[in-house]
């Protein structure tokens, strides 16, 4: 009885190279910058009347904190008594620490949920939050002033800075330059031209989400059969006979061939990368051209250990 032969072929280096640069800076980058300019319009609009406030005795906004259903409860038992703390305490001159929490101002739910979380209005108030949201997401992509902003928030997340768990992203954005070289540089460049495609509806929030979710391994190896499952085969790294590309898109799952696209538009026009014929992924020869043009590593094999699971991005 004849042994049966192993059709499947093991993807090739730089097709992996390509993947886990997807990974990598959709996670720890782009996610984080576009909540952050997202945040950042909410303000404005507080700012300028046109989207309705609460106020709350705690300067933290997780995306699940201020609204979720226990520090609801929470504020409806002690806001009035923290909000009455701190306004003695001003009345006094406000020396030293104040005795509570300082009260910040935040956004309806409704409208933080449809603006940031891109979630459906549910109301008038969101739906005109919207409109003007979309208003200011075309001056960040065109205007000097914002453009500036946009660029420095992305800086920001290059770095490391930029807290997504409060809504003072104004303040956030003060201080001195950001100068940026080697691998920085180029995470930057990648990153600004995947947040302008999001700012654009060229890709959208469900992609990005999405692809961080399974990209961290949120699949089970026990309940998912690999050679069954075109996401597992994908992000289990199970070696399938197809490339990526191939298994998404006769998968249809839009979510990864819209980010895989926008980033290889990206590599291909800004970096001049040359991609294998009739493939969705670079050679390795522009590989290599590329990390020494910014005299990096451009390593990011981590995504491939069979260890590996991450939290999917929770801002």
């Amino acid at each position: 009885m004849k042994e049966k032969t192993n059709k499947t072929k093991p993807s090739p280096e730089n097709e992996k190279w390509m993947l886990s640069l997807i990974c990598e800076i959709n996670h720890k980058y782009v996610i984080k910058s576009y909540y952050l300019e997202m945040v950042y319009i909410l303000e404005e609009l507080m700012e300028e009347g046109k989207v309705g406030a609460i106020i709350l005795p705690f300067f933290e906004l997780g995306l699940y904190k201020p609204y979720a259903a226990w520090y609801s409860e929470f504020i409806k038992k002690d806001l009035e008594e923290t909000l009455k703390e701190y306004a003695e305490w001003l009345k006094q001159g406000g020396v030293g620490e104040p005795p509570v929490d300082p009260p910040h101002i935040y956004p309806k739910q409704c409208c933080y949920n449809t603006v940031v979380l891109h979630e459906e209005p549910k109301d008038t108030c969101c739906i005109k939050a919207l409109k003007e949201a979309e208003k200011l997401k075309e001056k960040l992509l065109k205007e000097e002033k914002y453009r500036k902003i946009h660029q420095r928030i992305i800086k920001m997340s290059i770095i490391g800075y930029g807290d997504t768990h409060c809504f003072n992203v104004h303040e956030q954005i003060k201080g001195g330059k950001i100068t940026l070289t080697g691998e920085k540089q180029f995470l930057y460049k990648i990153t600004l031209h995947l947040v302008d495609m999001l700012l654009k509806k060229e890709l959208s929030w469900e992609d990005i989400t999405t692809f961080d979710y399974y990209s961290c391994r949120q699949i089970s190896d026990e309940k998912i059969k690999p050679e069954k499952d075109p996401i597992a085969k994908i992000f289990l790294f199970q070696e399938p006979e197809e490339d990526f590309w191939n298994t998404a898109q006769k998968n249809n799952l839009k979510w990864f061939t819209n980010l895989w696209k926008a980033t290889e538009e990206y590599l291909k026009k800004e970096e001049k990368m040359e991609f294998v014929q009739q493939k969705h992924y670079p050679t390795l020869k522009a590989i290599q051209k590329l990390k020494q043009k910014y005299k990096a590593k451009l390593d990011y094999t981590h995504w491939f250990s069979p260890y590996f699971q991450e939290e999917p991005c929770r801002i």
